[in-house]
């Protein structure tokens, strides 16, 4: 007994004839009827009843009957559930975000699904990229968007697939002794230099000696408006606030990837949140009035 024959049951029972049920299902009178003397053989017992009147059920046929109509519920049910997941309209969804994505494509991957995908789940986690890997070597993790010079993937069960680039920047308050002007990198140094624990490695090589190190974002922002630090960050993270030092013998461009492990099969959901992360990317990259600060 399969599905096709609860089908053909309940079919035959609601519509009470065989050349009925069989125009119903799209198959021939000769077919359904073979198909329901198969079953019958199959469990020793007669389910309809043929006379003059059509096709009645025996109490048998009955109650397989109201067995079959739960089951097409459920089977129809779970149809519904994997379509939605395969149209990404469902699921859940658990990533990890290192500090520098975390700031400047979070909120944009969030809000981007939010908005299109009310019924995906979503789960974050934002951490150091070790912490993170090792959560999606374990499992608990679809994804991890980070730094590409922060993973050797050569060495890790993990595939990378491209987010876009970031160019980092000194960024500083509006009013800053620096801003509005050309400055070297000795400039910087002579304020406090203040960034989170994951800058790139083509910043490393500058030796500044950061007076603060932290993973906060929000906290590096409010500490940059209100004193005269120079924040090594994400050029996109300048606002009406905070502007982009002119620096030329300063700056570099981070690569952000998403690793996920080798051989695993993203959702569609998943999917949607890393093309979330790369337009939120490309719209922070073009927004009007990035670039150094000029003289007025």
């Amino acid at each position: 007994m399969d599905i096709r024959h609860l089908r053909q049951v309940v079919a035959l029972h609601d519509s009470g004839s065989f050349a009925a049920a069989a125009h119903q299902l799209g198959i021939t009178q000769s077919a359904l009827t073979r198909s329901l003397q198969q079953l019958e053989g199959q469990l020793k017992v007669r389910l309809f009843d043929r006379g003059r009147n059509g096709a009645v059920a025996t109490e048998a046929g009955a109650d397989l009957v109201r067995e079959a109509r739960e089951i097409l519920l459920h089977v129809e049910e779970a149809r519904r559930k994997v379509a939605r997941r395969a149209r990404g309209e469902a699921g859940v969804v658990r990533f990890g975000c290192g500090p520098l994505p975390a700031g400047v494509v979070l909120a944009g991957i969030l809000s981007q699904v939010l908005a299109t995908r009310p019924s995906v789940e979503l789960v974050v986690r934002v951490d150091g990229a070790e912490p993170l890997l090792g959560e999606l070597d374990e499992g608990r993790l679809d994804f991890v968007l980070m730094v590409r010079g922060r993973i050797d993937a050569d060495n890790r069960d993990v595939s990378l697939t491209p987010i876009g680039p970031v160019r980092i920047a000194a960024l500083a308050r509006v009013g800053h002794p620096l801003a509005g002007r050309r400055c070297s990198s000795a400039d910087l140094a002579a304020y406090p230099v203040i960034g989170g624990t994951l800058l790139p490695a083509e910043h490393e090589r500058t030796r500044f000696v950061h007076q603060l190190v932290c993973d906060d974002y929000c906290a590096l922002r409010a500490v940059t408006k209100a004193t005269d630090a120079v924040w090594l960050a994400a050029d996109c993270l300048a606002d009406a606030d905070l502007v982009e030092l002119d620096c030329p013998d300063f700056g570099g461009e981070a690569q952000l990837v998403a690793a996920a492990k080798s051989g695993r099969t993203l959702s569609a959901a998943a999917l949607a949140a890393l093309a979330a992360a790369r337009s939120t990317l490309a719209q922070v990259r073009r927004r009007p009035g990035a670039g150094p600060a000029s003289q007025e």
